[in-house]
């Protein structure tokens, strides 16, 4: 894995990364820092799984977990675990329409969550490399309006092996066979920044971090890199605002229920007493 910021040449084996971003250098040493701001270690780290129609979403769970799910048939509450992660398949959409409305709720409720391991860690959003439409009317309203919140959004480039055949036929129509084999490579990393990551970068919202999958369906396709990517984006800069979140839907609780207490006391003195009770972290101590 080869990782270079964004105003880098763009020279990747399969992984471009926002130089901006922390890394660590190992597995243990993620849940050591989640475990230092959250207090509770995190078992495994919750992926949801978005973009486009016939992207490879499903497909993508099913190789790296090992599963039979169906296209056209995901159920986005639905866990597939793998490893240290957590996945959530979603259905594909083109345009703002229903199956984009759905992985909006789907966000808004996780959230919402009181607990740090139900909340969504982080965004695989899938974009096929092989078709003709560069950016959808999906992809550009989702990083243009900041529907990932705080969480890291990785773009998944599918089907790369197709824009490397893409690559190879445009260089033949002014190169030799011999010479456009040798080219393709670079041609195709050329199309990828000009097509797709240039026109991401320059949305409000772009994605934290860039992957390309030459073939799903080939078995020698590898996705370790994408897996150490997903764990190399889980620092402590990138879930602090997610853990305090967390502690403010929990304080928002806290504060509620304190209140409605408040009012149901039937004696004076012993009013902090219940008010204080419904805060976990204070002992009431006698004097």
């Amino acid at each position: 894995m080869t990782a270079v910021g964004f105003n880098e040449p763009i020279d990747f084996t399969n992984t471009v990364i926002d130089s901006s971003t922390r890394f660590r250098q190992s597995l243990k040493s993620h849940h050591q820092e989640v475990s230092i701001i959250s207090g509770t270690t995190v078992a495994r780290y919750r992926v949801l799984v978005a973009g486009r129609l016939w992207a490879g979403k499903t497909t993508l769970v099913n190789t790296l977990c090992g599963t039979a799910l169906e296209p056209d048939k995901e159920d986005i509450e639905m866990e597939v675990p793998q490893g240290s992660l957590l996945l959530h398949d979603s259905s594909g959409f083109q345009g703002v329409g229903p199956g984009f409305r759905l992985m909006e709720r789907f966000l808004a409720n996780r959230r919402r969550a009181r607990k740090f391991s139900t909340r969504v860690h982080a965004i695989w959003y899938c974009i096929c490399t092989d078709s003709g439409m560069h950016l959808s009317p999906a992809d550009q309203h989702f990083f243009d309006n900041d529907i990932a919140q705080q969480v890291p959004v990785i773009v998944v480039f599918t089907r790369y092996r197709g824009l490397v055949t893409r690559a190879f036929a445009d260089l033949r129509m002014t190169l030799q066979r011999a010479e456009a084999m040798e080219q393709r490579f670079e041609k195709a990393r050329e199309l990828l920044r000009i097509q797709f990551i240039e026109p991401l970068n320059a949305l409000r919202f772009p994605p934290t971090a860039y992957v390309k999958i030459d073939d799903l369906l080939d078995e020698s396709t590898t996705l370790e890199h994408l897996i150490q990517t997903t764990l190399a984006l889980m620092t402590e800069d990138t879930l602090r605002p997610m853990v305090l979140s967390v502690r403010q839907s929990n304080l928002d609780a806290c504060m509620v229920a304190a209140v409605s207490a408040a009012f149901d006391a039937n004696e004076g003195t012993d009013l902090p007493f219940f008010v204080l009770r419904h805060y976990p972290h204070i002992w009431k101590v006698g004097l």
